[in-house]
């Protein structure tokens, strides 16, 4: 299947969902956290999907912000929302001039790319000197799947078949659906820090984020994960997900690129 018309689906493109709104709400507080002591004029919410954090991110910093994202259908609905969005696919190329944010936002996307090396490539062109990539993601390394991983069972937020999710053993009945989400590169924290590092950006600050859980079966056991999930959210490498402020490097600015 096209990329593209993976990301078409109703899945990723919800137009209504108070379920879906109180969950980029959630981000925003982390992003608000991280962001407290940066300024910043002119956004661009890469991989904006219908354009739901972006508005988010537009009411709460009064700043311009654009859009792009491979779906289509997600640029048209971003568009309802005031949000400056074209389509593009972020492994390819960003499709706005260079230097023109200060402020590049990827939520939760870096690890749905084919190529993440271009995206950050092209994230580094699209920047103006000194301008910052803010950044959520899951943690391949984080308390729950290290501790799943001896057991055998497959790291949570990867996916090894493009069908079916494979390789939880008998967790499964503890989750709620199976539904695949298109992950293609997943991070442990240390690694991600490698990867900003080649593509010269700076780490400036990180945040521990937790990732929801909700047991069809067990409210204890829903409770239980999430007292821990947060207590980890203090200790960056074991945190289920993160969020990253990221300084463009300017010493070696364009020759690289």
């Amino acid at each position: 299947m096209k990329l593209s018309l993976y990301y078409e689906s109703d899945y990723y493109v919800h137009q209504n969902g108070r379920e879906l709104e109180q969950m980029y709400e959630t981000r925003l507080g982390y992003l608000r956290k991280a962001l407290e002591e940066y300024r910043f004029t002119v956004v661009l919410d890469a991989a904006c999907g219908d354009g739901r954090l972006s508005r988010l991110v537009k009411r709460t910093w009064n700043v311009p912000v654009y859009g792009v994202d491979i779906s289509g259908k997600g640029v048209r609905i971003a568009k309802t929302f005031g949000i400056k969005a074209k389509v593009g696919d972020l492994s390819e190329r960003i499709p706005f001039r260079s230097r023109s944010f200060d402020l590049v936002l990827s939520s939760e996307t870096i690890e749905h790319l084919v190529n993440p090396d271009t995206f950050l490539k092209e994230v580094r062109r699209t920047l103006r000197p000194g301008g910052l990539l803010v950044l959520t993601s899951p943690n391949l390394a984080s308390w729950l799947n290290r501790i799943l991983f001896l057991f055998g069972v497959y790291p949570l937020v990867l996916e090894a078949s493009t069908e079916k999710r494979v390789g939880l053993r008998g967790l499964s009945k503890f989750m709620s659906g199976e539904k695949l989400v298109g992950h293609i590169h997943v991070f442990s924290y240390y690694a991600l820090a490698d990867f900003l590092h080649h593509h010269g950006f700076r780490i400036e600050k990180v945040v521990g984020m937790p990732i929801a859980f909700e047991s069809p079966r067990s409210k204890l056991l829903t409770a239980l994960y999430s007292l821990v999930d947060r207590v980890f959210t203090g200790i960056i490498p074991l945190s289920s997900n993160y969020v990253v402020v990221a300084g463009k490097r300017d010493s070696d600015e364009e020759g690289s690129l």
